[in-house]
């Protein structure tokens, strides 16, 4: 995966939810578009709902003012206390994914960004040295 590849999608950049774009951006830089015994510092482009996704995206946003989450997961899915972390093929383009980070409020969609990063990423992440490889980190969504 390049960084080329990768961009944030966000509906609010404001409180909770800027800190949760920030936060990814920064964790997903460092921790799966990192290239293997390159140093770079990387930053991923970030955009309003409503923007075109060509491969692969994290949608950060609380569930009722996101139309693209709404369009990827339905509004059961969503706990009404908690947050959801999905991981979805994109439906365009096979090879591509889609990160999901979404809660009703914008307090757990940094909860959100949070798990992902802390928990989902050293789970199915594949680990090489200090850096966690993206290889099989998205394989089964």
């Amino acid at each position: 995966m390049k960084q080329t590849d990768w961009k944030i999608i966000y509906s609010n950049y404001n409180g909770p939810e800027k800190r949760a774009v920030n936060f990814i951006s920064k964790e997903a830089g460092k921790n799966l578009i990192r290239e293997p015994n390159v140093y770079r510092i990387y930053v991923l482009p970030c955009e309003k709902d409503g923007c075109k996704v060509s491969k692969n995206a994290f949608f950060v946003g609380c569930y009722q003012d996101s139309p693209s989450i709404k369009k990827l997961v339905s509004a059961n899915e969503v706990p009404a206390d908690g947050f959801l972390v999905k991981v979805v093929s994109n439906p365009e383009d096979t090879e591509g994914r889609f990160v999901i980070l979404t809660a009703n409020t914008p307090e757990n969609v940094f909860y959100a960004a949070v798990s992902f990063i802390d928990d989902y990423i050293p789970l199915y992440g594949k680990m090489s040295g200090s850096n966690y490889m993206p290889d099989l980190t998205f394989d089964d969504p």
